[in-house]
């Protein structure tokens, strides 16, 4: 018998962990989990502690709205003054 302490995660009867739910670090969870596996043969018990690190993705990665921009800027020109907005 296998058993698995921790939320979020659990184990099939073979020993393959999976997530039971969608793991979200950018509201301030932590990003590391520590489960705890036993083992049981009838006879004894052991157990072990398995860490999850889950990697944070970029869900919102800057773009530009178009892939490519042409202006014309003449000679001569105030370098401070602004002559396009990109975003």
């Amino acid at each position: 018998m296998i058993a698995l302490i921790a939320p979020g995660i659990d184990i099939s009867p073979d020993g393959v962990l999976f997530a039971t739910k969608i793991f979200d670090i950018d509201n301030g969870a932590s990003n590391t989990l520590i489960a705890t596996i036993a083992v049981f043969d009838g006879n004894h018990t052991v157990t072990t502690d398995v860490t999850v690190n889950i990697q944070a993705v970029n869900e919102h990665s800057p773009e530009f709205k178009n892939p490519t921009y042409t202006w014309n800027v003449t000679e001569n020109k105030n370098l401070k003054k602004t002559f396009k907005v990109l975003f």
